[in-house]
C-alpha cells in the first residue's frame, strides 16, 4: 500500500513539475465558468478606462497563451474574443512607447518599459539633487566665507 501512495506522490509530483497539474486546474475552472456563464446575464456598461485595462490584460494573456485565463476572463468581462478597442487609440491614450521591436508585443510591455525608464529617470535626477544637497550641508555657511552677495559664485572671483 505504501509503494501505491509513494506512487502516487511521485507521480503528483512530475504533472505539477511539468505544470500539467496548474494546466487542468485551470481548464476545469475555465470549463466551470463557461458553464455558469452560459446563463446569459446583462453586464453593466464598461467606463473607458476599464474598457483598456480589460484589453491590455486580454492581449497579454493571448500573446503569452494563458488560453485558459483567457476562457475565464474574456466571457467574464463580457468581451468578445477579438480586441474591444484599437491598438493604436490606446498607445496614443497611455502614451506607450513603441518602436520596431515593440510593436508586435503586448501593450503591457511597452507600459512596463515606460514605468521603468520613469523610475530611472527620476533616481537619477533624485541622486543629482542629492549631490547637491551633499554640497550645500558640506558648505553651511557660505555667506560668511564668500560674503553676503546675490551672486554667492560673484565672492570667489573677486
Amino acid at each position: 500500500m505504501a509503494n501505491i501512495e509513494d506512487l502516487k506522490d511521485v507521480l503528483k509530483e512530475t504533472l505539477d513539475d511539468r505544470g500539467v497539474l496548474s494546466e487542468i486546474r485551470a481548464k476545469i475552472r475555465a470549463e466551470i465558468f463557461q458553464t455558469l456563464n452560459d446563463q446569459p446575464s446583462q453586464k453593466p456598461k464598461l467606463s473607458e478606462n476599464n474598457m483598456i485595462i480589460n484589453e491590455l490584460i486580454r492581449e497579454y494573456l493571448v500573446y503569452n497563451d494563458y488560453q485558459h485565463s483567457a476562457a475565464v476572463f474574456i466571457p467574464e468581462t463580457g468581451q468578445n474574443q477579438g480586441p474591444q478597442l484599437n491598438r493604436q487609440y490606446i498607445v496614443e491614450k497611455l502614451k506607450i512607447y513603441q518602436d520596431q521591436n515593440t510593436k508586435d508585443l503586448p501593450l503591457l510591455y511597452g507600459l512596463v518599459y515606460g514605468i521603468k525608464k520613469q523610475v530611472e529617470k527620476d533616481i537619477s535626477n533624485t541622486q543629482d539633487l542629492s549631490k547637491n544637497t551633499q554640497f550645500e550641508n558640506k558648505f553651511p555657511n557660505q555667506e560668511e566665507t564668500f560674503g553676503n552677495s546675490k551672486n554667492k559664485g560673484e565672492a570667489i572671483f573677486q
